[in-house]
């Protein structure tokens, strides 16, 4: 059942077949997830040798892989339905998770540390993947080709992008140079407040880059190459219209909002006009 403020779900007909990257893709992140757990349980219940342990990864990864992606191509709608929810974004973390723990593992467990990275990596290399193609597959659903009511691109403003690499360059090497002091001295206050802006920094990377952008009935579709995501109209508060941007505000306070240079914009007042059918904006230029 649709919940307001919930992505709206894809006319049934409307539907395809998954294609076949995205289904070895997903073969290879549910075999990737099963072998490493699998292979642990093994060591841990029958303390086998390192051979063993390599052949049961191998089989098991390659078996359940090649189960997932062939089940996976007999699902319609699968991509399209992972897109539409929010937990999607935590399939990256399943493989992080279980590289985390076994790290932990890592002195008891034969060969926890490389199953580790091989989860870690697997977490890079498909999991990320999965939510892209999964969010551009239901985009590519639910907003017909042709259906917006203004498409632009845009990157954020000169003086407010300069600002932003400051504030990245402060956050990148002042969180990586402050964890090395931090662990010299032995301080752990210090290595988590750097990991905290070490954090900050690289989620900030990237942020004031070109972005494309459709106002659409269903909602405004922000693009990256490769990457396009749905933000429905109840999720923005409104728009400001300055002589040197539009600015598209968030509801939610801590996401940052979408900056668009006006000088970037063949066509700012379309844009303004798009906007006013779906959004309020103090219409103000400054």
């Amino acid at each position: 059942m649709y919940r307001p403020g919930a992505l709206p779900p894809v006319p049934e007909g409307d539907y395809a077949e998954p294609d076949d990257v995205f289904r070895l893709v997903a073969g290879l992140y549910a075999g990737v997830l099963a072998g490493t757990c699998t292979t642990v349980w093994v060591s841990v219940a029958a303390s086998a040798d390192t051979g063993t342990l390599y052949l049961c990864l191998l089989g098991v990864t390659t078996a359940v892989t090649l189960v997932v992606a062939w089940r996976a191509g007999r699902w319609r709608g699968l991509p399209e339905r992972l897109g539409r929810t929010r937990l999607v974004v935590l399939l990256p973390v399943g493989l992080f998770l279980s590289g985390l723990g076994l790290f932990v593992l890592g002195f008891s467990v034969a060969g926890a540390v490389a199953l580790a990275l091989l989860s870690f990596v697997g977490a890079i290399a498909l999991g990320l993947p999965l939510v892209v193609m999964s969010r551009n597959r239901y985009v590519d659903a639910v907003v017909p080709e042709g259906s917006g009511a203004a498409r632009w691109k845009a990157e954020w403003p000169h003086r407010e992008r300069r600002v932003l690499l400051w504030a990245q360059g402060v956050g990148l090497m002042g969180g990586a140079s402050s964890i090395l002091i931090g662990a010299v001295l032995d301080f752990d206050l210090l290595r988590i407040a750097s990991a905290c802006l070490l954090t900050a920094g690289i989620s900030a990377v990237g942020l004031g880059e070109p972005r494309t952008y459709v106002a659409t009935p269903a909602g405004l579709v922000v693009g990256r190459p490769g990457v396009r995501r749905l933000l429905l109209w109840d999720w923005l508060s409104g728009y400001t219209h300055r002589e040197d941007a539009i600015v598209i505000h968030h509801q939610r306070p801590w996401r940052p909002d979408l900056r668009c240079a006006t000088t970037d914009i063949d066509d700012p007042e379309a844009v303004v006009a798009a906007l006013d059918r779906f959004l309020s904006g103090d219409g103000a230029s400054s």
